[in-house]
């Protein structure tokens, strides 16, 4: 074969492999994108041969400029084909698969088609092999905080903050459960200039709750990104209950009762000066509990009740009563009086001055005195005989140089006619 006919054949392989590297280059630009056509020789060896191929992309201008094909020639032979492409606008990688050139006109990257290939004979070569679009989606980043800073109570509302790294929405979850209230919540500008996503959200268990976050981003250049877990502590809510007494005064072994109301099921136990109540441990309560107290020795008692809720997710609680008074002097019998008489009788008299002595030796402070009177007297009858009982007493105590002390005076109708004395601290 003569030099002509080597030099022809020559020249339709290199035209072969242009068109072939412009069709290559064409199924790697973007959709839309205008097909790229072979282009004339270079004079001189190893000189840049230019293929224009612009994009119809309505992003930029400058984008659009970023679509010429580099081949370095050496003869027949095409060298490290390289493709200008425009960069991401995000992470300035290129858009298709390659490396950045930084020498490379702002807004483009430069990307290698092949090391090299060499024409086959007869012009049947490989076409250059051209990377496969590359993605300018750059990773986002998000991260949960909660106001409590890792702590939080039942069904007390706790505040969820997302920390993004670009604008978006944000999904919630609590152990890979969506959170409901918290589902596609937009993310705003903090003062302080950070992307954030904030979210209501109230425990519903106790336990150690997993939070994360997904962040779709609004801007398609950025691929969506799910936050590391944000584990909270949920502690159990506090509960409550209250004590009622049906009387803070009574006496040696004789009972009151006692109420108490609850904010949750659960059991309540009773104690009295901290020791527990026989019959009031464990009491079921749905509301309230009851229990009938009865204290043995003189004084203030305090009472208490204690609340252990069935649920976990709520805390015990106590309440307790300090005002318990018990009268230890019961039932002293002043009397008895003539019939229909308020006079006090020589024994009855001495029976007020053993009484006086008394509240001076233990220290009483209070006389609860209940005058009687038969079927054939009055309520008045029964009424003087308290009064001439204070009066005797008042007397008395003045001359143990005591003052006068705090008298209740009550009235009942009963088969007798005496004054029943009840005494107290």
């Amino acid at each position: 074969m003569g030099e002509g006919t080597r030099g022809r054949g020559r020249g339709r392989r290199v035209a072969v492999v242009a068109l072939g590297l412009a069709f290559a280059l064409a199924a790697a630009l973007p959709a839309g994108a205008a097909s790229v056509g072979p282009g004339s020789s270079s004079p001189g060896p190893r000189s840049a041969h230019l293929v224009k191929a612009p994009v119809a992309s309505a992003a930029s201008q400058q984008r659009q400029a970023c679509i010429p094909l580099f081949a370095m020639r050496h003869g027949a032979r095409v060298e490290r084909p390289r493709l200008l492409v425009p960069c991401c606008p995000v992470n300035n990688l290129p858009q298709v698969r390659g490396r950045y050139a930084p020498q490379a006109p702002p807004g483009c990257c430069l990307v290698n088609i092949s090391p090299s290939f060499e024409p086959a004979p007869h012009g049947r070569g490989p076409a250059p092999r051209i990377p496969s679009p590359y993605s300018c989606s750059s990773l986002s980043a998000v991260l949960v905080t909660d106001a409590g800073g890792g702590a939080a109570t039942y069904e007390v509302g706790d505040t969820l903050t997302a920390t993004t790294s670009t604008a978006g929405y944000v999904f919630f979850y609590e152990n890979g459960v969506a959170i409901p209230s918290c589902a596609s919540v937009a993310t705003t500008t903090a003062p302080s200039g950070a992307i954030v996503a904030t979210c209501a959200w109230t425990p519903d268990a106790v336990g150690v709750p997993a939070l994360t976050a997904t962040l779709f981003p609004t801007n398609g250049l950025y691929t969506p990104s799910k936050s590391p877990p944000h584990d909270v502590t949920v502690s159990p809510a506090p509960s409550s209950v209250t004590l009622a007494l049906s009387d803070s005064t009574t006496f040696v072994g004789l009972a009151i009762g006692a109420t108490a109301t609850v904010s949750t099921p659960g059991t309540v136990t009773f104690s009295l000066d901290g020791s527990r109540v026989p019959g009031c441990v464990g009491l079921p309560a749905t509301t309230t509990a009851t229990c009938s107290v009865a204290a043995n020795a003189k004084g203030h008692h305090a009472l208490s009740a204690a609340l252990a809720p069935y649920s976990p997710d709520y805390s015990g609680s106590s309440a307790t009563a300090h005002g318990i008074v018990v009268l230890t002097l019961q039932g002293l019998v002043i009397g008895p009086f003539a019939a229909g008489a308020s006079v006090l009788s020589g024994p009855a008299r001495a029976e007020v001055g053993a009484l006086a002595r008394l509240i001076v030796l233990d220290g009483y402070r209070r006389v609860t005195l209940i005058g009687e009177h038969t079927t054939d007297e009055t309520s008045a009858t029964a009424t003087a005989r308290v009064a001439s009982v204070v009066t005797a007493l008042d007397r008395d105590l003045s001359a143990l140089g005591r003052g006068p002390i705090a008298v209740s005076g009550y009235v009942a109708a009963r088969a007798g006619d005496v004054v029943v004395v009840h005494v107290g601290v």
